[in-house]
């Protein structure tokens, strides 16, 4: 009988490390998401209209005209978070059992830029990994960890993080097509508290390559990257490429051509962003995808 009281209480203690563990997790994502809304809040709502997309190329003006419709009208302003739910399934190893569902919430800020996502990836029967990326006030992180109790990877502070997180903020911004108005994060994006120590604010930068497809460059503090836009015939961004994006092999970072695909636009508070996407790393001449999802819902604020 005595085994049964053992073997309940032991249960019971790993049922109570467990929830200790995602609630500290929990807290932990909490505290960098207000950080990043505290960059979102630090100047209060920017005005919008359609003179924003005077000087763009061709392919960017004709996107933000479709991704943005009412919003461009006069007194509008200028939409800077979404918070998402997303689900899916990312490839954590070779062979076809190597794809893993995860849920997610992401959070993206326009002003000065920054995401967090917050994933957990169901590994078994009560067996899950927490997964946390994140560039906040200039630094990239990646971590991860077995029922929040058991650190698994934690990279962060590094140039190449930092490099690879704001190039994934910039791929990532279809999902608030705001941020990729050169006037929402120019100057004013600089938060008060002295963000810039590092090199001054944030801005963004457009060059036309042709009638599909345009060059978008960002600077946030000594960070500087591009994102190649690819726009299909409807106007919308169909996919992004990067030639040389950081790929962690075995803890060491490898420059990697590197692209992501949207597809199934819907209306979310009056914006139009991708529902679906697929990201994957182009590896010996082959793409091979690692990520795909799907958004449940969009919140813009």
């Amino acid at each position: 009988m005595i085994w049964i009281y053992i073997v309940a209480g032991l249960l019971i203690a790993l049922l109570g490390a467990r929830l200790l563990g995602r609630l500290r997790w929990r807290s932990a994502s909490a505290r960098l998401v207000e950080n990043l809304r505290s960059h979102k809040l630090a100047d209060g709502p920017a005005p919008l209209s359609a003179a924003a997309l005077e000087g763009l190329p061709a392919p960017v003006a004709r996107y933000l005209k479709l991704a943005l419709g009412d919003a461009l009208s006069a007194g509008s302003t200028l939409p800077g978070w979404v918070s998402l739910q997303q689900r899916g399934e990312m490839r954590l190893g070779e062979g076809p059992q190597a794809w893993k569902p995860f849920t997610a919430t992401q959070n993206i800020c326009a002003r000065r830029p920054g995401f967090v996502w917050e994933a957990v990836f169901n590994m078994g029967p009560a067996m899950s990994v927490l997964v946390r990326d994140s560039y906040c006030a200039g630094e990239g992180a990646m971590q991860a960890s077995m029922l929040g109790l058991l650190g698994i990877v934690n990279q962060h502070g590094t140039a190449q993080i930092g490099a690879a997180s704001l190039q994934r903020w910039l791929a990532e911004a279809p999902w608030l097509p705001t941020a990729l108005l050169p006037e929402s994060i120019e100057a004013r994006a600089l938060h008060a508290a002295g963000a810039g120590a590092e090199g001054g604010g944030a801005s963004l930068r457009w060059e036309g390559i042709d009638e599909r497809r345009a060059l978008a460059l960002l600077r946030d503090g000594a960070l500087e990257v591009s994102v190649e836009f690819r726009f299909n015939a409807a106007g919308e961004v169909e996919s992004i490429y990067c030639p040389a994006r950081f790929r962690d092999v075995k803890g060491t970072p490898v420059a990697t051509p590197w692209e992501g695909r949207f597809s199934e636009y819907r209306a979310f508070d009056g914006l139009r962003i991708p529902t679906r996407a697929e990201v994957g790393w182009h590896i010996d001449g082959e793409y091979q995808p690692y990520w795909r999802g799907e958004i449940e819902s969009a919140s813009v604020s």
